[in-house]
C-alpha cells in the first residue's frame, strides 16, 4: 500500500531497523529521530536528526539494506520520499555526478564499518549542512506531488485579443499553485521543477483537462465555438510514450474540437528536430494547431522553421516592449512579423501593455495581441463574471 505524503508517528515508533530493505526516505517536519547502530551487542547512538533534515536516503540511492535503525525520539511529523523520486533524479544526473555520489556512499559505508559512532555523527552533520539547498528543492518536489493529488494546482487564463475585430479570440492556460503553508509559489520555480521530472506529464494532462472544461464554458457564455485555448507543451512531455494519444482522448472527452486547441512549443525544442517534426505531424493529423512560443529568444534556424508545419508564431514580449526604445529591436520585430506573414502563419504578440503597442502591431499586420492592456491572467469565474 502506498504511504501518505505526510505521516505522524508517536515517540518510540521505529521507522526502520538495521538490515531492513529500503523503499522510502523521510524529511523531518517536526520532532527528532534517533539514528542508532548495533556495536558489540549494544545500540550506539550515531546522531539525532531534527526538523529540516533527511534520513534513509542513502539506502535508496545505492539500493542497499538499512545500515542503521531510526527511532522517533519524540512525536514526529515526517514527509515521505519514495524511491522513484530519488532514483529519477540520479538517473538524469551527469555521469560524473553519479560516479562521485557512488564514491561518497562507499566511503560513508566504510566509515560506518571502521570508525566510531561519534566520528560518523560529525561527518553526517557536516554533509547535512552542505545539502540544505538540495533538501529544500526535494521538499518542494514532494509537496508538488501532493498538490497534484489534492487538486491544489489551478488554471488561470490570459486573454488573447483579436486586433482586427477588437474582441477576445482565445486564451492561454497558465498554472498556479497556492501552497497551504507557503502561499503562492512562483510559477517558474515549480514548473521548472516539474520539468526536471516526469511530474510535468500528469500536471500537463491535469491542466489540459481543466482548460478544455473551462473553454467549453467560455464558448457557451458568448455563443462562440471559435474561441481557442493555448496549452504549453514541454520537451519531457514529447518524450513520454502515448502523450499525443492522451491529449486527444482528454480533448474529445471534454467535448472540445481539437482545432480549438493550440499546442505551444518553445524554440529550444526545435533543436530536437526529428522528434518535434514527428510530434507536429501526429498532432496536426488529430486536428490540433501548433504554435511556436517566445519566438526570437531561442536557437532555431530559419531553415528549420520553414520545415516545420506550424500555424502560429508568438513573438516574445521583450521585442514588443522595447520596440519604441531601440531601433534594432524595432527592426527585428518587423522582420519577424514579415517572416511569419510570409509563411502564412498567425502572429500573436506578447507583452502588449499600451494602446501605442497595439496600434503599431496592428499596423504591421499582427493579428493577435496578449498582455496587460487586455487583462492579467484570470480565474474561470472572473472571466465568466467580468470579461464577457
Amino acid at each position: 500500500m502506498e504511504q501518505e505524503a505526510i505521516c505522524n508517528f508517536p515517540q518510540g515508533h521505529v521507522l526502520f531497523r538495521e538490515g531492513d530493505a529500503a523503499d522510502t526516505a523521510y524529511i523531518i517536519e517536526s520532532g527528532t529521530i534517533a539514528i542508532t547502530t548495533e556495536q558489540k551487542g549494544e545500540q550506539q547512538l550515531l546522531s539525532e536528526l531534527g526538523p529540516g533534515e533527511i534520513l534513509g536516503e542513502m539506502a535508496l540511492i545505492d539500493d542497499k539494506n538499512r545500515t542503521a535503525t531510526a527511532t522517533c525520539a519524540s512525536a514526529c511529523r515526517l514527509k515521505v520520499i519514495h524511491r522513484d523520486t530519488l532514483v529519477q533524479r540520479i538517473e538524469a544526473a551527469d555521469p560524473i555526478i553519479r560516479h562521485l555520489l557512488q564514491l561518497t556512499l562507499q566511503r560513508y559505508r566504510h566509515q560506518m564499518a571502521s570508525q566510531s559512532p561519534s566520528s560518523v555523527k560529525i561527518q553526517h552533520n557536516a554533509a547535512a549542512s552542505r545539502a540544505h539547498e538540495a533538501l529544500e528543492k526535494l521538499n518542494l518536489e514532494v509537496d508538488l506531488r501532493q498538490a497534484l493529488d489534492e487538486g491544489q494546482l489551478q488554471c488561470v487564463y490570459q486573454p488573447i485579443q483579436d486586433l482586427v475585430r477588437g474582441r477576445i479570440a482565445g486564451f492561454e492556460a497558465l498554472t498556479r499553485w497556492q501552497h497551504p503553508q507557503l502561499g503562492a509559489i512562483n510559477p517558474e520555480a515549480f514548473i521548472n521543477l516539474a520539468e526536471e521530472t516526469d511530474l510535468i506529464v500528469p500536471i500537463g494532462l491535469h491542466n489540459l483537462r481543466q482548460a478544455c472544461h473551462d473553454l467549453k464554458a467560455f464558448q457557451a457564455r458568448v455563443n462562440d465555438t471559435e474561441l481557442f485555448m493555448s496549452i504549453n507543451v514541454s520537451g519531457r512531455q514529447l518524450h513520454h510514450p502515448g502523450f499525443s494519444q492522451q491529449v486527444l482522448e482528454i480533448v474529445q472527452a471534454e467535448g472540445v474540437h481539437p482545432r480549438r486547441i493550440k499546442l505551444e512549443i518553445t524554440e529550444n525544442l526545435v533543436l530536437d528536430f526529428d522528434r518535434v517534426q514527428n510530434w507536429i505531424q501526429e498532432s496536426k493529423a488529430h486536428g490540433f494547431r501548433i504554435s511556436l512560443d517566445d519566438f526570437g529568444t531561442g536557437y532555431s534556424g530559419l531553415g528549420l522553421l520553414c520545415q516545420l508545419d506550424l500555424n502560429t508564431l508568438k513573438i516574445d514580449k521583450s521585442f514588443v516592449q522595447a520596440m519604441f526604445d531601440s531601433r534594432c529591436e524595432a527592426v527585428v520585430l518587423e522582420t519577424m512579423v514579415h517572416l511569419g506573414l510570409g509563411l502564412e502563419l498567425d502572429i500573436i504578440a506578447e507583452g502588449v501593455e499600451t494602446e501605442a503597442h497595439e496600434n503599431h502591431l496592428r499596423a504591421l499586420g499582427v493579428q493577435f495581441g496578449q498582455g496587460y492592456l487586455y487583462a492579467r491572467p484570470l480565474g474561470r469565474e472572473e472571466i465568466l463574471s467580468n470579461l464577457f
